[in-house]
């Protein structure tokens, strides 16, 4: 029986380089623990929900959390994470987990892993990656409710008039000014303000470039403020908050995908159809002109490190953004995974803004073995998006529906097993 459940038991673990971690296993496992399930993500995830419930479907599920604060560090806190699963007694195969900001770093993680450092140090590069030592492969990969990647212009409010001023704005480009068509219970934006909006966002993204780069000149030159980097503070800058994004504030941008996909619908049937978005607007007005929450606080060389590719014409409608080169920087998923060959299952999350990615990564996706689905009503976190429900439990519990199918897609015979 594909979904028959399984008692649990959890310990913790500190593993190499100091990186706590829980692994999730069926007191009494049978074969499917031949198959670890590993994740990672830049902040604490070792009670996140997804791992118990792999475990109560027969897996080892294992939460580790990073104990460094850059990229490519963190990536060989990864490393040791899944090499520790290889080596766990009974385990053949481990498949990687990219959840959110995680997606990020895993499918960078792997991409390195088949194809070397040298695939993100081009000369072009303001900062190009550092040179990495060969890293651990994994057998298989889930991305599942995955970032755009693309947070640093995505975030950024673009009515700042001065940098490292977050109070004084311009109206005319702020989101949150109802003459622009803002609406707490759902925005509406003319294609006009739009306009102006996204080629705001682009113009002050290149001016932070410029910025940070003129301070890393300064600290390689030993005439900067540190000898080795420097704090650089976006204000109004964070990724995280929904004021700049205006695909969370009017739910007709990225609201449906352009393809027909597998959706599972809480009885566990799966359709195939156009994939709409069940979101309702959201934004953070009570942290406007804050620091906590909303200023992106960094690194002058972790920003220009993460340095995306953006052409001036960068925007997103209702199923596409343009402008933006998608393998120019290691934290996009959906540019990674065109050096990912092993097997792949991207999932969106209908109740979450991020949902429309998994369409993004399946479609650039180099791997012979994909798939693709969706789940109906499921929040960022896997968690019932009780807000969009018509009447309670419309939704199941969509934590529960998601395994279900992540398990039909590792116990697919000949795949991990």
């Amino acid at each position: 029986m594909l979904n028959k459940r399984y008692e649990i038991k959890q310990t913790f673990y500190r593993l190499d380089r100091k990186i706590p971690s829980v692994l999730y296993e069926p007191v009494r496992p049978d074969e499917r623990a031949q198959i670890a399930v590993v994740i990672m993500h830049g902040t604490d995830f070792l009670t996140y929900p997804m791992m118990p419930e792999l475990a109560r479907h027969g897996f080892l599920a294992l939460a580790a959390n990073p104990s460094h604060s850059s990229y490519p560090e963190q990536m060989l806190d990864l490393q040791v994470a899944i090499a520790f699963m290889y080596q766990y007694p009974g385990v053949k195969k481990v498949v990687l987990i990219g959840h959110s900001r995680g997606a990020s770093l895993t499918s960078a993680y792997l991409k390195i892993a088949e194809n070397g450092a040298r695939v993100f140090q081009g000369s072009d590069r303001i900062l190009p990656f550092p040179d990495m030592p060969e890293l651990t492969p994994a057998d298989g990969y889930m991305v599942l409710d995955a970032n755009f990647g693309i947070m640093g212009i995505l975030g950024l409010d673009p009515s700042v008039i001065n940098e490292g001023n977050a109070i004084e704005t311009d109206p005319s480009l702020d989101a949150l000014n109802p003459q622009n068509g803002y609406d707490p219970d759902g925005s509406h934006y003319t294609q006009e303000f739009k306009k102006r909006f996204f080629r705001a966002q682009v113009k002050r993204y290149k001016g932070l470039l410029d910025l940070a780069s003129q301070r890393l000149k300064l600290i390689e030159a030993k005439k900067g403020n540190y000898y080795d980097n420097e704090p650089f503070v976006i204000a109004s800058g964070f990724g995280g908050l929904h004021n700049s994004k205006l695909f969370s504030l009017d739910t007709s941008l990225l609201t449906h995908t352009k393809g027909a996909y597998p959706l599972i619908h809480p009885d566990g049937s799966v359709t195939t159809e156009t994939v709409y978005s069940v979101r309702i607007a959201k934004d953070m007005k009570e942290r406007k002109g804050m620091f906590s929450g909303a200023a992106l606080v960094t690194t002058v060389k972790d920003f220009l490190l993460g340095e995306i590719k953006i052409d001036d014409n960068f925007g997103y409608d209702e199923d596409s953004f343009w402008g933006v080169d998608w393998s120019s920087c290691f934290t996009c998923p959906a540019g990674n995974v065109d050096g990912i060959t092993i097997p792949l299952l991207a999932m969106g999350m209908t109740g979450s803004y991020e949902y429309i990615e998994a369409e993004f990564i399946y479609e650039r996706a180099a791997s012979k073995d994909k798939s693709i689905a969706f789940t109906e009503g499921a929040g960022h976190e896997f968690e019932t998006a009780s807000e969009t429900e018509k009447y309670p439990g419309q939704w199941g519990d969509t934590l529960v529906t998601t395994v279900d199918y992540i398990t039909k897609w590792l116990l697919e015979p000949g795949r991990f097993l």
